[in-house]
């Protein structure tokens, strides 16, 4: 449901702009929710069109079931929702169909590799909707996706903030030439995790911190090699939430939230938008 914040950005740069994304950009990445935005902008969706996959259809994705509202002993939301909204909003398109270059990364549980679903090149199977459903695989939240011999889980596990993979592939198929790269972040919150809490901790605790932790790391991580390579060509727009904002609020108050939190990066960030379309 974040996504909501990097749709939102996205569709007040097409605003200023005065075209869509694909014709903005010569290569979109994105992983999880990242990744399902990427297919829709890259199939010609306007941004503004994509955050109605978060205020229509994320109540339909994420409906309360308490019988699963854990994700203890198995994923708190079933697949059918999300894979009905997936085949609805991208049906039978394919990756070849993209109206610009494209890179979509997930984990592959049975090699233990990750996966970069991209039209560079052929692939076995490259619906849509299948390549947006493995990237969006997060795990206790819906179940691993099987794609050919694959079975999917999460992008975040590979590549959570993926420029660096979209600047490789950049460099692939436009060789040395000068590049600009915005990167659109979800949201971190200020409230960190207790470090000392940690010391001593055992293996729920240690394991539910370290999936946080090492998905934030990956993510700045990544930063610090755009910011490396790039210099000023390297734009990151990630806001600072004031609050807990649920992967999976789809209510109204939780929507009402991100719009709130949504609106506010687009202040915060009119500059970076305004620098980032210039020249």
């Amino acid at each position: 449901m974040r996504g909501l914040i990097p749709a939102t950005v996205l569709a007040e740069l097409e605003r200023k702009a005065g075209r869509p994304c694909h014709q903005i950009f010569d290569l979109i990445a994105g992983t999880s929710i990242g990744g399902i935005l990427t297919a829709l902008l890259a199939t010609g969706v306007p941004a503004s069109e994509t955050t109605k996959f978060f205020t229509e259809d994320g109540t339909h994705i994420f409906r309360w079931r308490l019988w699963r509202s854990f994700g203890l002993l198995a994923p708190r939301y079933p697949a059918r929702p999300i894979e009905e909204v997936l085949k609805k909003k991208l049906g039978e398109q394919r990756l070849s169909d993209c109206k610009t270059k494209i890179v979509i990364p997930a984990l592959d549980l049975v090699t233990q590799a990750p996966v970069f679903f991209n039209n560079f090149q052929s692939t076995p199977n490259d619906l849509l909707w299948q390549i947006a459903r493995g990237t969006s695989a997060a795990q206790t939240y819906f179940p691993a996706f099987r794609l050919d011999e694959m079975i999917l889980w999460d992008g975040g596990n590979e590549a959570n903030n993926p420029s660096a993979c979209a600047m490789a592939d950049a460099y692939k198929a436009w060789g040395d030439e000068p590049m600009k790269l915005l990167s659109i972040g979800c949201g971190e919150t200020v409230a960190k995790i207790n470090p000392k809490k940690l010391v001593n901790a055992g293996l729920i605790r240690a394991g539910l911190a370290s999936v946080a932790l090492l998905f934030e790391a990956s993510s700045n991580d990544a930063d610090y090699q755009m910011r490396q390579s790039l210099g000023g060509n390297y734009f990151r727009i990630q806001p600072k939430l004031t609050r807990p904002l649920p992967l999976d609020d789809a209510s109204d108050q939780g929507i009402a939230g991100l719009r709130e939190a949504a609106q506010s990066c687009v202040r915060d960030n009119t500059a970076v938008i305004d620098q980032f379309l210039s020249g």
